[in-house]
């Protein structure tokens, strides 16, 4: 089972994207998407749509491992 960091990370990595290219697309700093990529943090329910959306991705998809929880 994928942890939810890892597969944000792997999800943006597929995209060619580097973290502060994800933190301007979703107005976040480059630090709080390194804290969803290492568990220091877990992205709000309203940002996990935009994430995985801008990831090509959905929300269930991209954050199953919470949405199991």
């Amino acid at each position: 089972m994928t942890r939810v960091n890892t597969a944000l990370k792997l999800a943006r990595i597929n995209r060619n994207l580097k973290q502060i290219d994800l933190a301007r697309e979703l107005g976040v700093s480059e630090n709080l998407v390194s804290a969803w990529e290492t568990s220091r943090s877990i992205p709000l329910p309203n940002m996990r749509y935009r994430i995985a959306k801008v990831l090509g991705s959905t929300p269930e998809e991209l954050f199953k491992n919470i949405y199991q929880l």
